[in-house]
């Protein structure tokens, strides 16, 4: 499956791939996370950019799917 990064108005960033074979969209622009602070004793949050931050998107939806359609391939 490939993905592609979105921004919250739903275009792409110049930092994403796209092309005819790109299947699914999901946000990855100001992506909130969680990072470890103070050596790792503490948790903070941040913003990230990149479809490493819209991976799991497309990966919770391909689950969620697969999970209603056990019978479908990737090709479907």
């Amino acid at each position: 499956m490939s993905a592609v990064a979105v921004d919250i108005n739903g275009e792409r960033p110049p930092f994403s791939q796209y092309n005819n074979q790109a299947d699914i969209a999901a946000p990855g622009v100001g992506v909130k996370s969680i990072v470890t602070t103070n050596s790792g004793t503490d948790f903070d949050y941040t913003m990230w950019d990149g479809t490493s931050m819209a991976s799991p998107h497309v990966a919770d939806i391909t689950a969620l799917s697969w999970s209603h359609h056990p019978s479908k391939s990737t090709a479907d």
